[in-house]
Order: structure tokens, then sequence, then C-alpha cells
């Protein structure tokens, strides 16, 4: 090209073609290239430093690692090929944020055979039903929305942690027996307040028709020692959940319960105080809390908010 016409060229050309590229073009070409070189796309100036964490598609060749122990995802779509024979030596996988049919995750975890922590975090658009078959499995750690979390296969598992954001419906009997009798060989068990929702509004519901205890028998929780339970109500669900995990723990030695208000609190700690609950283990300690939040401005208009958790959020008012 003669110079005065790569001149006027260089005058009506934006200076940086690639990003002017519509978005979806650019994802389309992020997701066709090696994972290390999206990575290093980060360095090329300030607009492209983030990038690469838009959700990426794992090239097919990713699941041939299969010497992997740890493995962390974050902000990308997972679609193992159907060749796929697993990870066999996998002992750790975290997921956070992730695009993922609900059953290519199960799919994913029972062909991890020794994974031993699992820890999940998914986004409030998945939904569907969770199907766990980790037979070496001793932790898991679960936030997101799903309409329920299968734990078929699961010996070892130890230790539990449950934050449903809405969908799991405890008033569908197979269900709520199903999980927590999975819960037999657990010792440590955290469950937040969304895990023991009964619908999908946020008013409590006292179903009178729930015999938790009765659908139990002779089922125990004979490993379970400690216990933590987040923004309890002291609705008739909530309570004979409480009472059942305290009747049927005898190895209890500790439950920390936290209750949503201060009217929770009272009616909870009254029950407890005044025996209406029978407790298994003589030697369980019940330590209870309320959550609140304490607001207050200091001198230059900081607004503080302090919660029960020891986080203080502070917001400057201008």
């Amino acid at each position: 090209m003669p110079p005065v016409e790569k001149k006027i060229c260089s005058r009506t050309l934006p200076i940086d073609i690639l990003s002017n590229l519509p978005d979806d073009v650019l994802d389309d070409i992020l997701m066709r290239m090696p994972l290390p070189d999206v990575v290093r796309t980060s360095i090329l100036s300030k607009k492209w430093r983030y990038k690469w964490k838009k959700p990426y598609k794992l090239p097919a060749s990713f699941f041939n690692c299969v010497h992997l122990r740890h493995l962390s995802l974050e902000d990308c779509h997972i679609s193992h090929p159907q060749a796929f024979i697993g990870f066999d030596r996998l002992i750790f996988l975290k997921l956070y944020n992730i695009t993922i049919s609900y059953t290519l995750l199960g799919s994913l975890i029972s062909h991890c055979p020794l994974l031993e922590q699992l820890v999940l975090l998914l986004p409030d658009n998945f939904n569907g039903v969770i199907e766990i078959i980790a037979p070496k499995l001793k932790s898991l750690d679960f936030t997101g929305r799903v309409w329920f979390i299968s734990l078929k296969i699961v010996p070892l598992l130890e230790q539990v942690s449950l934050a449903f954001r809405g969908g799991f419906f405890l008033e569908s009997k197979p269900h709520y027996t199903r999980v927590l009798e999975s819960f037999c060989t657990v010792e440590h068990l955290h469950l937040d307040n969304h895990s023991l929702k009964v619908d999908n509004s946020d008013v409590p519901i006292a179903l009178d028709n729930i015999d938790l205890e009765g659908s139990f028998g002779e089922t125990t929780f004979n490993n379970l020692s400690i216990i933590m339970i987040r923004s309890i109500r002291g609705t008739n669900l909530h309570m004979q959940l409480l009472k059942l995990l305290l009747e049927k723990s005898p190895a209890l030695t500790r439950i920390i319960i936290e209750a949503l208000t201060y009217e929770d609190y009272e009616i909870l700690k009254s029950v407890i105080e005044h025996s209406e609950f029978r407790c298994a283990s003589p030697d369980a300690e019940v330590v209870f809390n309320y959550y609140y939040i304490y607001v207050f401005f200091d001198n230059s208009g900081t607004l503080h908010v302090l919660d029960n958790s020891g986080t203080c959020h502070v917001l400057t008012i201008l």
C-alpha cells in the first residue's frame, strides 16, 4: 500500500480494532483460545484486564488432565465430552459461579471417585436436582439456589454446610427424610435459614401436618457433635427440626442457635430452658444468639452498620 493510502487508512480506522469488536464476537474468540492465552489478554490494556473472567468454555482437552488432585474453577462454562472418564485422582473440587447443567454437575462429581472435599457456590439462575455420588466425600459446603440435593452415596461424610437460596421444599416428606438421613455419619452440621424455608416467599409458615420426628423411626445422628443453625424462626417446622436434632444426637457437645429476631430468640430460649425438648446428650452446650443490626453515625457523617457476626459495613453519606 502506498504511503499516502496508509496514512489515510490509519486516520479512518480505530486505534484498537480488536477492542471495538462487538462483545459477543470477542467472547466467541476468547472461548476458542487456549486457557493460558486467554488469561494473558489481561495485560493488553485496562479494558482487557477483566475480559478473560467472563464465562469461559473449558476446551475438551482440559478433561484429559487426569492427574489433577486439586481443582478450582470460577466463572466458566463446563460441558465435559461424552468420552470423559473422570478425574480419578481428584480429592478437592471447588466450583464458583460456573455454568453447567445439574445433570452434568452430578456426572462430574460421580466421575471423581477419590473426592474428599466439595465446595459449590452456584449462581442464582441454577436450578434442578443435584445428585451426589461420592463414596470418599468427607466435607460438603454448598451455597446457591437449587430444588434439591440428593446425597445418594456419601458414607464417609463428616462436615456439611448448606445455605440454599430458595427452592428447598421441606414439606415434601421424601425430600427432607432423604437429606437428613444422609447425615448419619456427619460430625459438624451448619444450616442457614434459607435451607429451612418451606416455600418461595420470605414469610415463615407453620405446617402442623409435618411430623419430622415420626418420619425417622430409629434413625439417629450418632456422630453429630457440633451443630450451628443460623437465622432460625420460631415456627412449627423449625421447632420440629431443632427438636429432632437434639433428641437424636447422643454425641452432641455444642449447638449454636441464632434466631432471626428477638421474638424468635425468646420463644426458642423458653422452650429449651423449660425442657420441652429432650436432649439425648447430657453434656451438650446450648448457645443462643439472635440476629441484630446496630446503626450509628460518627462525627464525620459516616454511617456504620454493625451486625452480630462482627462485620462492620461503612457507608459515607454525601
